[in-house]
Order: C-alpha cells, then structure tokens, then sequence
C-alpha cells in the first residue's frame, strides 16, 4: 500500500520526534516548511544546524548519512510505505531547487534525503540507478539528476545508538524492536519529558498495532502522545520497558508541576524529609495550632509565655480562692528578699 491511500502522515510522526530530540542540541526542525516564497507546504522536513559543523552531541542524534554531510540545510522526504517513484523524486527534486533559490543557499550548504521505511526492491533500485554504499543502507544513484539525493532505507541501518532515532520507524517489527532496546534512556530523559511520552506511544503504537488496521485510520501525533496514556493496558516487552524506564526521576520530574509532583501521595509522603522549621514554614499561627490539644499547645513554653497576651481578670479567673491566697502570699515574699 502507498504513502499515497495512507491516511497516516507519517512524515508529521518522524518529524514531531525530531522535533523533541534535536533542538536541545542546536538544531531547527520545520515540518512542511515553506519552499518558495508564497507556496503551499511540502510534505518534508527540514533541519538546521545553529553550529558552525556537526558537533558530537548532534550527531549522536542523527542517523547515517545525515550526519556525514557538511550541509547547514537539510530537506528529508519520509517514504514509509514502498513509494520510490518518478513523481517522489521529482518532488523532492522540485524541493531542493526551490528552496535553495528562496534561501539564497549555495548547493554544497543544502542537502536532501529520501527516507524509506523499507527495504527498496531491486527493480525500483535498478530503475533509478541507485547502488548500495559502503554504508550499510545508504544508496546513491549515479543518475545525473539524481546524485545529491541519497537514499536511507531504514531496515538496513546497522542496529546502533546513532541510528535508532530514525530506525524506529522501520517497517520490520523485528527491526523496530530492536531499534527501540538501542534507544539510549539517558538522551530521552535529558531532553523532554514530551519526547519521553511521544517515543512510549510510538513503541505502543509500533509494537503492539497491525500494520493493514494503522493504514486504515489517520494517526497523529496527538494520537501518539494518547496511546502513552493506555500504557498500563499493553504488555509491553520487559527488555524495552526496563530501557525506556531506566531514567534518573530527576528528568521526569522536572517538568511536572508542583500539584503534579504531589499527586496521590499521603500527608506524611509530602512531609518526609523535612525537617520541623520546613513543615510549618507558610502556616499562619492558627493553622501551625490546629489539631493540638491545649497540653500540646503549652508544652515547652515557660509560666509568662503561657499568661502573655491575657488580661488580669483572665488570669485570675483559672484560680480558686485558696489558690489566689497562696499566690498573693507568694508575691508578699518575694518582694521582702
């Protein structure tokens, strides 16, 4: 089935995760940016690198090919069906010049690449006299027209840290999957706590979906963020939830609110680890007293402490007659010494 009967716009999925992963790194992502100077969107994206080259944090976060060009620009077409045809590369072809002349950009500072869910067949390779590389699963064709648009096919990427971004999207459910165990945690967790929940509804979405039911429906990357939500209910594969869920709380905390953070725990869950100046620190002085009986309340104060603030006849009014007697008499005394 093609991209074309798919309801699925699967180029807003692969970007809106690039768009979690690489800006924190220092690069733009734009999907569907505009190619000319008054045009409708293309069905691409494009990335941008603030930096001068690659530095090695970006390119941990970019596949082969990707991240062996020395171009600043970038336009990817995402292909997740077999659809290699004249009009897609003629397409991203029209991409290429137009957004070059609408940016001002010399050829070497803008690239283009053909991503492709599958493994592209013989006769379409054959077809377009594309050839395999010395990198495993990145074609170039030797077609005059066709030279600056290599091909990625996303099956074939070796199964590293590097490329595991891109590979989740891999049309093999084997090779998704283990796309996924290669995803490291760790950048998941430093970048955003939406890039987190985005790649577990990809992984839902992925792993536990038929593929012929995901053509029939149109999915989102709302919908994606949604399935995060039905976790619980999927039986998700131990190894990839150990990887996915090896993350420091400080990084899926640190975007919580603070009514988030302390939703569902107990009083004495939300006090632990304060100590007694803490735990009051905000209260009125009625709210620090509530709850204490008036033995609680007294305790640790010294006998002016315990009278201040009343008035004469408040004070008196506690004592009996034979108790008033005996602390007049004990005033008498200690004004003689």
């Amino acid at each position: 089935m093609s991209d074309e009967h798919s309801k699925t716009r699967w180029h807003l999925l692969l970007g809106t995760l690039l768009e979690y992963l690489l800006p924190p790194v220092g690069i733009q992502v734009s999907i569907e940016p505009p190619v000319m100077s008054d045009p409708p969107k293309a069905d691409i994206i494009l990335l941008r690198r603030d930096t001068e080259q690659w530095t090695p944090e970006q390119k941990a976060r970019l596949s082969d090919g990707i991240r062996d060009t020395n171009a600043s620009h970038i336009l990817l077409e995402f292909k997740y069906t077999e659809s290699i045809t004249v009009d897609a590369l003629q397409q991203i072809l029209g991409y290429e010049f137009f957004y070059r002349k609408s940016q001002n950009l010399k050829p070497e500072q803008l690239a283009c690449f053909l991503i492709s869910a599958k493994k592209p067949q013989a006769a379409t390779l054959n077809k377009f006299d594309y050839q395999a590389t010395e990198q495993q699963g990145i074609y170039q064709s030797s077609n005059l027209l066709l030279q600056k648009i290599p091909l990625i096919s996303l099956n074939e990427l070796p199964n590293n840290t590097h490329n595991a971004w891109l590979r989740c999207f891999a049309s093999k459910q084997a090779e998704k999957k283990r796309a996924f165990q290669c995803v490291e945690p760790e950048a998941i967790g430093q970048t955003s706590l939406k890039l987190y929940w985005f790649m577990s509804g990809l992984l839902k979405l992925s792993l536990h979906t038929v593929e012929e039911d995901t053509m029939k429906i149109e999915i989102t990357p709302e919908d994606v963020l949604k399935y995060a939500e039905l976790l619980e209910e999927v039986g998700w594969d131990p190894i990839i939830e150990q990887r996915l869920m090896k993350l420091d709380a400080k990084y899926l905390l640190k975007s919580l609110s603070v009514k988030q953070r302390l939703e569902g725990l107990d009083a004495k869950q939300r006090l632990e680890g304060l100590d007694a100046k803490q735990r009051l620190e905000g209260l009125d002085a009625k709210q620090r007293l509530e709850g204490l009986d008036a033995k609680q309340r007294l305790e640790g104060l010294d006998a002016k402490q315990r009278l201040e603030g009343l008035a004469p006849d408040e004070v008196f009014n506690q004592f009996d007659s034979d108790m008033l007697e005996a602390y007049l008499q004990k005033i008498k005394q200690d004004k003689k010494h």
